[in-house]
C-alpha cells in the first residue's frame, strides 16, 4: 500500500519559516517497486541512464507546503501533481486533490499543521487522475459536500478512460516508469519530483464528481469569501480551467505550463490536444498580466515581468513547431519525414521550461499532423499497410532466415543504427519470441534509445518495456486497483466499458435483448446484442422491448462483477441478482465478454 502517516513512522515533520516561505516537509521511503527479480531487473537497467539534464534544479524530493501569499498555499511532492489551497473567511477552496486517497492523507495532515478552516470549496483543474481522486479526503467528516466546480466537459474526460481503461493504464505505467528497479520520487517524471504513487496492492480512489460546472468561458465566483474567476483554458485537456485571483494577481494555471516542453502528446495514449487552443489559452493568462503563476506541476513562479516572458517563449515555442508542421504538410510531407526534420531553434534550447524533459518536439510535430490530417499519412502503401507479424514474416524471406535478420541487427546496432536494429530485431521476434540474438539485439537497442532520450517519460517506456520483455516486470492491473477505479464509474461509463469487451467472433448470428433493472438507482438498462456489437440505452422508449433475459440487481453489486471482486455466477448463487429468463442465458450472456487476465 502506499504509504501514509502515522504516529509510528520514524518520519520527521520540519516546519522552517524562513525567508517569508513556510515549508512542510516529509522526506519520502524509496518506491514500492513490483518486479520480479532485483538482480536480474538491475542488471538490465546498468548502463542505460538518461542525458544529464542541462538544466539541472537543487530541489529534492522532499514534500514540502509552500507560502505563496498569505492565502495561497501549495502542497508538491506529495505525489505526482500538487494540491493548492486558497484560504478564506472562515474556509479553505482546495485546487486539485492528488491520485489518491493516500497522497491526498498526506497533504492534508501537512496542511493541517497550518490551517484548521474546513474545506468549503473543490476545484478540479481537470479530470486528469492525479488531479482529482483524492478528493473525498478532504471533506470527511463534514456535514455537507461542498462546491466542487469543473468544466463542462468533466465527466467526458473521465469518460475517455472507461473506454481504452487496461490498455491505458498499461501504457501509462511504463511512461511513468512506475515499475522500474531504479524508479524513486525523484526521477520519475518531467513534470514534477514526486513519482505517480501506485502500489502492488493497489491505491483507493476517492473521486468525487462536481456539483458546478463552468458552461462558459469564464464565471466569478465567490467561496469562503474569496473572489475568484474561472477561466476555460483548453491545452493539455479539453476540460482544463484555471483560476485567477485578482486581489493578489495570482493565476492558477492547471497543466498549461510546467517546466518541460509541453506534452502535445502522451505516450500513454490520448487523444492528440490541440496547439492552436493551447497557445491560445497561453494568451489568454498572459494578458491578465500575473503577479504570481502557480501551476499544478512544480513551483511557483514569482514576478509580472518574468512571467510574461515566460508564457511569451513557451507559447512561441508552441507556435513554431505548430506553424513548421503544418508548412510542411502542404509541401506533401509525410508524418514520421517531418517529425525527424523538425528542431527547436537555439533561441528555445536556452529555456529551462523548453527542455523535452517531458513532451518532446518530435511526438508533438506527429501530434499536430494528425489534429488536420489523421491516420492516413499520404504515402498510397499505408492505405493497405501489412500487419505486424506478416510484414515480419515477409523480411525474414527477403534475408533468408531469423538468423540472418537478426545478425542484420547486430550489425546495424554495431554501425551506430539503433533506430533501425530495433526494428530488426523486433520483426525477428515477432516471428520468434524465444530467437536469443534477436531478443539481446532488441535489448541492447532499447537501451541504446533510453539512454538518448531526454524525455522520462520515453526513457521509462523504454526501460519498462525492456523489462516486460524478460518477464520481469509484472504491469497487471491489480484487482483492488481496478475495483477502485471501477467504483467511481457511473452506470453508463460501465456499460461504455463492457461493450469494448464484447468477443464479436463468439457473437455471429446472436440476436437478443438483455434487461438491466437496478433497485437501489431505480433505472432500467436495455441492452440489444446484435450483428457482432452489444447497444445499450436507457431511453424510455425502449421500455417497452421485450427482453429474453433480465437482471435485477444494485449498482453496487454489478460494479463489483465488472470490476472483478465477484464473479457473475457467485453473485447470483448468493441472491445478489434475480433472473428472469433462465440461468443458461444468464451464463451464455457472460460468455460473450472478454474475461480479465
Amino acid at each position: 500500500m502506499a504509504q501514509s502517516w502515522t504516529t509510528l513512522e520514524l518520519l520527521v515533520v520540519t516546519i522552517i519559516a524562513t525567508g517569508g516561505v513556510l515549508l512542510v516537509t516529509r522526506n519520502f521511503p524509496d518506491n514500492f517497486m513490483r518486479w520480479k527479480n532485483r538482480e536480474t531487473a538491475s542488471t538490465i537497467m546498468e548502463d542505460a541512464d538518461m542525458p544529464e539534464h542541462p538544466f539541472p534544479t537543487k530541489e529534492e524530493a522532499v514534500a514540502e507546503v509552500l507560502k505563496v501569499t498569505d492565502n495561497i498555499y501549495v502542497a508538491m511532492n506529495y505525489g505526482l501533481a500538487n494540491s493548492i489551497w486558497l484560504t478564506g473567511d472562515g474556509g479553505v477552496v482546495v485546487v486539485d486533490t492528488m491520485e489518491s486517497v493516500e497522497s491526498a492523507r498526506d497533504v492534508l495532515y501537512a496542511m493541517r499543521q497550518i490551517i484548521d478552516d474546513p474545506v468549503r470549496g473543490i476545484i478540479y483543474t481537470h479530470s486528469h487522475a492525479d488531479h482529482t481522486f483524492g478528493s473525498e479526503v478532504f471533506i470527511e467528516g463534514q456535514d455537507e459536500i461542498p462546491e466542487i466546480w469543473a468544466h463542462k466537459t468533466f465527466e467526458f474526460g473521465i469518460s475517455e478512460f472507461a473506454t481504452p481503461n487496461v490498455g491505458t493504464l498499461k501504457r501509462a505505467m511504463r511512461q511513468f516508469g512506475t515499475y522500474l528497479p531504479k524508479h524513486s520520487y525523484g526521477t520519475v517524471s518531467g513534470i514534477g519530483n514526486a513519482g505517480l504513487r501506485f502500489s502492488a496492492e493497489g491505491y483507493h480512489v476517492g473521486i468525487v464528481m462536481p456539483n458546478r460546472l463552468l458552461v462558459e468561458d469564464e464565471e466569478d465566483i465567490l467561496i469562503a469569501d474569496i473572489f475568484m474567476k474561472l477561466v476555460y483554458i483548453p491545452g493539455e485537456t479539453e476540460d482544463q480551467i484555471g483560476v485567477w485571483l485578482p486581489e493578489s494577481r495570482a493565476f492558477l494555471c492547471g497543466d498549461d505550463i510546467y517546466r518541460a516542453f509541453p506534452n502535445l502528446y502522451a505516450i500513454r495514449g490520448v487523444p492528440n490536444r490541440n496547439a492552436v487552443k493551447w497557445i491560445s489559452s497561453l494568451d489568454t493568462i498572459r494578458n491578465l498580466r500575473p503577479k504570481y503563476l502557480i501551476p499544478s506541476h512544480g513551483r511557483p513562479i514569482v514576478g509580472e515581468d518574468d512571467i510574461y516572458n515566460l508564457l511569451t517563449i513557451y507559447r512561441d515555442a508552441l507556435q513554431y513547431v505548430h506553424d513548421q508542421t503544418v508548412r510542411k504538410i502542404n509541401q506533401g510531407w509525410y508524418p514520421e519525414d517531418i517529425a525527424l526534420s523538425i528542431k527547436l531553434p537555439e533561441v528555445y534550447k536556452s529555456e529551462p521550461y523548453l527542455y523535452e524533459f517531458y513532451g518532446t518536439v518530435e511526438w508533438s510535430v506527429r501530434s499536430v499532423f494528425d489534429q488536420y490530417m489523421g491516420w492516413f499519412s499520404g504515402n498510397v502503401a499505408d492505405l493497405a499497410a501489412m500487419g505486424t507479424v506478416e510484414r515480419a514474416e515477409e523480411m525474414v524471406a527477403l534475408v533468408g532466415s531469423e538468423d540472418n535478420l537478426a545478425r542484420s541487427a547486430k550489425e546495424a546496432l554495431q554501425a551506430g543504427k539503433t533506430r533501425w536494429a530495433l526494428q530488426l530485431a523486433s520483426h525477428v521476434i515477432a516471428v520468434n519470441k524465444k530467437h536469443e540474438l534477436a531478443q539481446e539485439i532488441r535489448l541492447l537497442a532499447i537501451k541504446g534509445l533510453a539512454k538518448k532520450s531526454t524525455s522520462t517519460n520515453g526513457h521509462h517506456y523504454y526501460m519498462t518495456t525492456a523489462l516486460e520483455d524478460h518477464d520481469l516486470a509484472n504491469n497487471v492491473l491489480s484487482p483492488l486497483t481496478k475495483s477502485e477505479v471501477v467504483n467511481h464509474y457511473t452506470v453508463k461509463q460501465l456499460f461504455v466499458a463492457l461493450q469494448c469487451r464484447l468477443m464479436s467472433e463468439l457473437t455471429v448470428g446472436v440476436d437478443t435483448k438483455t434487461c438491466f433493472h437496478f433497485t437501489d438507482l431505480e433505472q432500467t438498462w436495455h441492452g440489444h446484442l446484435r450483428r457482432g456489437i452489444f447497444d445499450v440505452s436507457s431511453h424510455a422508449e425502449d421500455a417497452e422491448l421485450s427482453c429474453d433475459l433480465k437482471l435485477t440487481t444494485t449498482s453496487a453489486v454489478w460494479r463489483s462483477i465488472l470490476g472483478g471482486t465477484m464473479t457473475h455466477a457467485r453473485a447470483y448463487m448468493r441472491g445478489d441478482i434475480v433472473l428472469e429468463g433462465g440461468v443458461g442465458e444468464f451464463k451464455k450472456f457472460f460468455s460473450y465478454f472478454d474475461q480479465d487476465d
